[in-house]
């Protein structure tokens, strides 16, 4: 089932992604913070999450939070290249793809969960060479959860961009400051997996969970370049 694009400028949907999206390796953010960001609360942003990922009070014993026709969001890039992001009740999985090839698997939210699907650079890159509706900023925060840090990224800067993200979707300046502070601290523990650059696969992360450790992230790291690419050219 095909996402509606309004649900992405819906301030229950950011409450509600911020509020269960993360707190794999850290702290989960503050809810107070979350509806000062976003003027939504446990009982307004959970129940517009529960309509809109169709979830009901059996899906977890059923199936484990996953449905055979997801609410889905569709990523096109300007290289041809897309990403599916499929909204299950209970987990939600991010899939590239090129044109006339099958879906690889790239990270996958939830309590099974696959990360870190990308590297703040990449996922700077990505949001950047998307096309359609939805903003440079929104994608952004989309695959944020995704990303955990890297030793050689400039920490403050990476901070300030998220903020800045956020002050793109409405949130108040001093209120979007505090909220990617409270990012950087959720996920700090991820420096402790390094991002390690493997020849000939590309870039790997020591972290157990990924789909993009050691030498066997290959497939997917040749998937991913061509998504980073524009019009053939690095």
């Amino acid at each position: 089932m095909k996402a509606r694009e309004s649900a992405f400028r819906d301030p229950r949907f950011w409450y509600s992604h911020f509020r269960i999206c993360w707190g794999q390796i850290g702290p989960a953010f503050d809810p107070r913070l979350l509806s000062e960001a976003f003027g939504a609360n446990d009982e307004s942003g959970i129940a517009w999450w529960h309509e809109f990922t169709r979830w009901y009070p059996e899906i977890i014993d059923e199936s484990d939070g996953e449905l055979q026709d997801p609410t889905t969001l569709s990523i096109r890039f300007a290289n041809a290249l897309s990403m599916d992001i499929e909204f299950h009740p209970g987990l939600r999985p991010f899939y590239l793809s090129a044109p006339g090839s099958k879906r690889v698997l790239l990270g996958e939210l939830g309590p099974h969960w696959r990360l870190p699907m990308l590297r703040w650079a990449e996922a700077s890159r990505l949001s950047r060479l998307a096309v359609g509706a939805l903003s440079y900023s929104q994608v952004l925060l989309l695959l944020l959860p995704g990303v955990w840090p890297d030793p050689t990224d400039d920490a403050d800067q990476v901070e300030s961009e998220v903020a800045e993200a956020l002050r793109d979707i409405a949130v108040r300046h001093a209120t979007a400051e505090r909220l990617a502070s409270q990012w950087r601290a959720a996920v700090a523990k991820g420096i402790e997996y390094s991002w390690m650059r493997h020849r000939p696969a590309g870039w790997a992360s020591s972290s157990e969970h990924s789909l993009r450790r050691g030498r066997s992230a290959g497939p997917l790291n040749r998937l991913l370049a061509r998504a980073l690419e524009k019009d053939g050219a690095k």
